[in-house]
């Protein structure tokens, strides 16, 4: 038993800044410091030259900002787009506010950071995907201009991904990634964009390809992730208006009071389809039911929608876990620090009180 236990308190003592209970030999020390370098090398690049460059209090290289009351947008030689696009944040946030009832909210806006980047390659740097536009931890925004116009809009991708940033500042960033299905939040940031293309083309879609995941299967960000690596084309735009259609569907149908009744009622511990289930009326997946026989009527689409299953990607797996095992790694190396930090005072103060009642 004590064998069984033995990796869980040398992890422990780890942690807590303590040597090991059985000293490894020269080799495992070896390896272990390669390890720690490693996994600190990976955390400097992540902070200095990957994605998490943009937490950093510092600008990008190559980056100017201008900023209002509310936003400061980043942007690298066109100041003019920068302009615009304070101009069109301040109207998106007064949209989003109106959409969620909480037009004297402004504040949960104050501090948003937008990079405007000017190529896709200035733009994978800082957020390692190709999306276009990415709401990003910290009040984040980041925007690839050569992507608006496109298909969404400057505007279209400012109201879209403020719209993420609104709920992660009403709900908090923890709450609403865990608590938030997938399919919700993406949905009522197609929804407040007001015009969406995504769903002005979902029957056109649907009648080239009759296929989706169901909103049940769409729960988590990995989900989302999951579908945007299987589809892998531009089809995967399909899902953003089928979600932002679902949404303008029961808004219609049942009132935008239930949209915001159904935001506050997901807290810890409750099932995201339960609570649906509760303030609906109906399970999600029969007003999903609904939804796409009134969408085919609409439509004129003859054939059955498929509803499939998101597989396993190996890819998405493997991005989240190493995201996830290097902030894990920065957290517990910090508390390890400050563990052996206040023993290394506090056996200074104790040398000192020593030092001083032996005088």
């Amino acid at each position: 038993m004590k064998k069984l236990f033995s990796p869980v308190m040398d992890f422990y003592r780890w942690v807590a800044g303590l040597p090991p209970s059985n000293p490894p030999g020269a080799m495992k020390k070896w390896f272990l410091r390669i390890l720690s370098a490693t996994f600190a090398g990976l955390i400097g690049w992540f902070l200095f030259f990957g994605p998490g460059v943009v937490l950093m209090p510092f600008a990008p290289g190559g980056f100017r900002s201008i900023a209002d009351a509310t936003n400061r947008v980043y942007f690298q030689k066109d100041e003019a787009a920068a302009r615009e696009v304070l101009r069109l944040a301040g109207e998106a946030q007064d949209a989003i506010l109106d959409f969620w009832g909480a037009t004297d909210r402004t504040e949960l806006f104050k501090g948003t950071r937008i990079y405007l980047c000017e190529t896709p390659e200035a733009y994978y740097g800082l957020t390692m995907n190709r999306a276009g536009g990415s709401a990003m931890f910290g009040g984040i925004i980041v925007i690839d201009l050569t992507k608006a116009g496109q298909v969404l809009s400057l505007e279209d991708f400012m109201r879209h991904e403020l719209g993420h940033i609104y709920l992660r500042r009403h709900l908090g960033y923890v709450r609403k990634h865990l608590t938030v299905p997938a399919w919700f939040d993406e949905g009522c940031a197609v929804r407040v964009q007001g015009g969406s293309p995504d769903v002005d083309a979902l029957g056109r879609n649907l009648e080239i390809r009759p296929r989706l995941l169901s909103l049940t299967s769409l729960r988590y960000q990995t989900d989302w992730e999951t579908m945007i690596s299987m589809e892998g084309s531009a089809l995967v735009r399909q899902h953003y208006g089928y979600v932002g259609a679902f949404v303008e569907y029961v808004e219609r149908r049942f009132g935008i009071g239930k949209i915001r009744e159904y935001s506050s009622a997901l807290s810890w511990g409750k099932d995201p389809d339960a609570v649906f289930a509760q303030v609906y009326g109906s399970p999600l997946a029969e007003i999903e039911g609904r939804f796409l026989s009134d969408t085919r009527a609409m439509k004129g689409i003859e054939e059955e929608i498929e509803i499939v299953a998101p597989p396993l990607v190996p890819r998405v797996v493997v991005r989240w876990t190493l995201v996830f095992g290097i902030l894990a790694f920065a957290v517990l190396w910090t508390i390890r620090q400050v563990f052996r930090a206040s023993r290394f005072v506090s056996k200074q103060v104790g040398s000192i009180r020593r030092n001083m009642a032996s005088r």
